[in-house]
């Protein structure tokens, strides 16, 4: 997990936009729920 935050703040750069964006959705349904 804290593997993903870091990537999060870094904004991806080693992965494909949508799928950053599908995981960032994931991690804000975590953080509300």
């Amino acid at each position: 997990q804290a593997y993903l935050d870091s990537r999060a703040r870094l904004g991806f750069p080693m992965a494909p936009k949508a799928w950053a964006d599908e995981v960032m959705a994931k991690l804000n349904e975590k953080k509300a729920a």
